[in-house]
């Protein structure tokens, strides 16, 4: 006892309450923790900088408070749009096959005004929304062609597509797969094709 309260005494001369605080409860729980701080603005118009060039590395090389794609990345931010918001807007445009013909994706282009900036985050949303659909189909149409016994083509994943997308209904596909299996010829995907669209034809007639 005696021992810790000699010890208690060195740690008030050599470092102060807070070490005796240490010394006392032997762990930081007890200790007052740090505020997280929010980023500042600039650090937030940093990060949208950081994302940009995760598609064009050699591009905004020394961005700084002068630069004018800085300005149009703050403007936003006073309209409300969030770190994430302008982060998705540059996906969208980076991703899109059109911007990417016509080299339109530079940073001014992107954040020129609000209604670029929405107008590409919804083609970040639309973009991934055909990612999750063309992943659920390649498995759709995986499935079938290990159900029939068929090689995996263009062609079944596009009627894999339309079933997803609800142009042909399980129905069908479950019955041409039945009239695939029972036959033993060679060309079943050819024959699989045929009749689901024959179906598809005497359903919509």
């Amino acid at each position: 006892m005696y021992g810790r309260i000699s010890r208690w005494i060195r740690e008030i001369y050599s470092g102060g309450i807070m070490n005796v605080a240490r010394t006392l409860f032997d762990t930081e729980d007890y200790l007052p923790k740090k505020e997280s701080i929010p980023p500042t603005r600039s650090e937030n118009i940093l990060s949208v900088i950081a994302h940009y060039k995760t598609y064009f590395p050699r591009a905004c090389p020394k961005p700084t408070t002068k630069s004018l794609y800085w300005g149009k990345i703050s403007a936003r931010f006073n309209e409300g749009y969030s770190v994430d918001d302008c982060k998705r807007a540059i996906d969208g445009c980076c991703n899109d096959e059109w911007h990417k013909k016509v080299t339109k994706h530079d940073l001014l282009y992107i954040f020129r005004n609000d209604e670029k900036v929405t107008k590409f985050m919804l083609l970040a949303d639309k973009q991934s929304h055909v990612e999750v659909v063309s992943e659920e189909a390649i498995r759709t149409s995986e499935l079938l062609c290990l159900d029939i016994n068929i090689p995996f083509t263009s062609e079944m994943n596009e009627i894999a597509i339309k079933h997803i997308a609800g142009e042909i209904p399980l129905e069908i596909l479950d019955d041409a797969a039945t009239a695939t299996n029972r036959m033993e010829r060679n060309n079943k995907l050819s024959f699989f094709i045929s009749v689901v669209k024959r179906s598809m034809q005497n359903d919509n007639s």
